[in-house]
């Protein structure tokens, strides 16, 4: 099983000037760029993430000698979240499958130990179909979340295997995303709030337009979603809303200028805020990031507001007031034909997310039923031999994972 990615928290001094502070997010769909989407099996072009050559985006940003250029208010370096996609073309690809992009990310393991970075979890959620009937298919993206039966799976199906697999395999659970194409509806918010506590997919006041051409992408809407930085609890029957959901969701910097920086600013004078830069790990970083980064610490300084670069779940902790929570750990027991998880502390969660994988290969998610404070069970009655794995995180968003073997 492979270690977790895990970032600490840098301390927090509040600032006399203003009652909030506002968290520096960085948060990179971390990717191979753009595939064919009319082609079904492809080789991907995972060149962003070389050590060498001319398109090392990734490695430049590992680069200590250029994060030493910035410093927050309180002495920090940049840290980053690195947000991998997963999407159903990969599993098809030559150099594809359930981890490739976490394993390209992989090869940067010390430095994102180092620096406090956070590995987190972007979803786009396709499959190969023809919803024109034209007779051509390709990589199209998915707008439904109920069940609904495609080429590979339900829509359901499809997004749950590359979670299961990621837990399974790699061992990592994300506990901050971002939608692919930032698409979400009601039956997908509910999913995730089972599942990550913080989500960075909003994007108000934007809607796109209605688009039936194939490939299908980029359809979304956030139009009557709250335009603020500091997050907010969806509606159980409406995800743009503000609601008694147990997750948060956050929007993301648009336009990145000054004047919104102002209203952020402004904004922190009396609650803390989230500014959070999105980008791709293909694009030119360094430049991009260059480009705004010395003028916006130098205009936070001069309101006399700080900021801190923080992580997207560190920043979801601390708009939550969960920075202090204690890590949970995750005990799994057999009680004859029972497994009992056990959690020494609450969870985000309802209950873990739990996987198995029987003896003939077939892996799926498991739903344990409460069986009091903390504690489930899973009954293993028609499994002879099986791994069985499952993860939670605490209500600060650090994750525990626990595993069973039979």
């Amino acid at each position: 099983m492979a270690v977790l990615f895990m970032c600490i928290f840098p301390a927090i001094t509040e600032s006399a000037d203003s009652a909030g502070t506002v968290y520096i997010v960085f948060a990179i769909d971390t990717e191979p760029a753009r595939p064919d989407p009319w082609q079904y099996d492809q080789n991907l072009n995972f060149s962003c993430f070389d050590k060498n050559g001319s398109n090392r985006r990734v490695a430049e940003i590992m680069e200590l000698k250029w994060r030493r250029q910035y410093r927050d208010s309180f002495g920090n370096l940049p840290c980053f979240s690195w947000f991998i996609m997963s999407h159903e073309v990969f599993r098809h690809a030559a150099n594809g499958g359930y981890f490739c992009v976490y394993d390209a990310l992989a090869k940067y393991r010390e430095s994102i130990v180092e620096y406090g970075d956070e590995i987190a979890w972007h979803y786009h959620h396709a499959d190969w179909s023809d919803p024109n009937g034209d007779g051509k298919s390709s990589w199209n993206q998915l707008t439904t979340f109920d069940g609904t039966n495609y080429y590979h799976g339900s829509d359901v199906e499809i997004a749950e295997r590359f979670l299961n697999y990621l837990l399974l395999d790699r061992g990592f659970f994300p506990t901050a995303f971002r939608a692919g194409w930032v698409w979400e509806n009601n039956d997908f918010s509910r999913w995730l709030e089972n599942i990550i506590p913080y989500d960075f997919s909003s994007y108000p006041p934007n809607k796109s337009a209605s688009n039936d051409h194939e490939p299908l992408r980029n359809q979304y809407d956030w139009s009557r979603s709250p335009r603020s930085y500091s997050g907010y609890h969806p509606h159980f029957r409406d995800y743009q809303k503000i609601g008694r959901m147990h997750r948060w969701i956050f929007r993301t910097i648009a336009p990145n200028n000054r004047r919104e920086w102002g209203k952020i600013f402004r904004a922190a004078k009396y609650t803390d805020q989230i500014l959070c830069f999105t980008a791709h790990s293909y694009d030119n970083l360094v430049a991009d990031i260059d480009n705004f980064l010395s003028d916006l610490l130098l205009m936070g300084d001069s309101l006399g507001v700080p900021l801190m670069f923080v992580s997207a779940s560190q920043a979801g902790a601390a708009v939550s007031g969960e920075i202090e929570s204690s890590p949970v750990n995750l005990e799994i027991t057999v009680d004859r034909d029972r497994l009992i998880i056990h959690a020494n502390g609450p969870i985000f969660q309802k209950s873990p997310y739990c996987v198995l994988i029987d003896n003939s290969v077939n892996c799926r998610r498991i739903f344990p039923q409460s069986d009091g404070t903390q504690r489930w069970i899973v009954d293993i009655t028609q499994y002879s031999h099986f791994r069985f794995v499952c993860a939670a995180c605490n209500r600060g968003g650090i994750p525990a994972v626990a595993e069973f073997h039979k």
